[in-house]
């Protein structure tokens, strides 16, 4: 939490950090999706981050507004047995109870499992609502490249490049059974299921041990 309105900075780029030197070597903690957009990220020195956005907004660090050091900002929801009447519908509810209770944006992805969700992300933020209908996965899916995709590293996506692969759609040209000799059976039928937008996982409570 910060020492200034919503209002003041709202579509403005803002990054946190605790020097606003033009010159320093202070490192940028967090950036707004405005900032993000002049190629400000976390990490950066906050000289390079004004050389790439001359009118950035720096903001400092208010630790005693902090209540808890834990984080909290997405979560999966199964909505399969909901009685309101359509997903969208029922999402835009939700966002509109977030909005009005802490007076901050949330955005939201639909689709049928969570690796849809999760490869739709970016597609809504910062404050917008995606629906991926099962009549669309493909269209959003075939030119996807593969490196998107959940548990392609580097290694496995240079490997696939040699092979031609380069996005989705050319990841199914390959048979299931081809996949799995090549990269090995679990690993095989991963890249056959993703590329189709298949994902059984089911969602629940991860515990984090802690």
């Amino acid at each position: 939490m910060l020492n200034f309105s919503g209002e003041e900075l709202m579509d403005k780029p803002v990054a946190v950090c605790h020097s606003d030197s033009p010159r320093g070597t202070s490192e940028i903690s967090s950036a707004n999706y405005p900032a993000r957009d002049y190629g400000v990220k976390a990490g950066m020195f906050v000289r390079d981050a004004k050389d790439r956005c001359p009118h950035l907004e720096i903001v400092p660090y208010n630790f005693e507004a902090y209540e808890e050091a834990v984080s909290c900002d997405e979560a999966f929801l199964d909505v399969t047995e909901s009685e309101v009447a359509g997903p969208e519908l029922l999402v835009s509810e939700i966002r509109k109870e977030i909005f009005e209770t802490t007076g901050c944006t949330a955005s939201a992805v639909i689709a049928a499992n969570m690796l849809m969700v999760r490869l739709a992300t970016r597609t809504d933020k910062p404050n917008g609502q995606c629906y991926i209908s099962p009549e669309k996965v493909d269209e959003y899916l075939l030119p996807l490249l593969i490196k998107t995709l959940r548990g392609i590293g580097h290694v496995l996506e240079q490997k696939l490049k040699k092979k031609g692969v380069q996005n989705c759609g050319q990841l199914r040209m390959f048979p299931k059974e081809a996949l799995q000799r090549d990269f090995r059976t679990k690993t095989g039928e991963m890249l056959w299921n993703y590329s189709r937008g298949v994902d059984n996982r089911l969602v629940g409570v991860i515990q984090d041990g802690r």
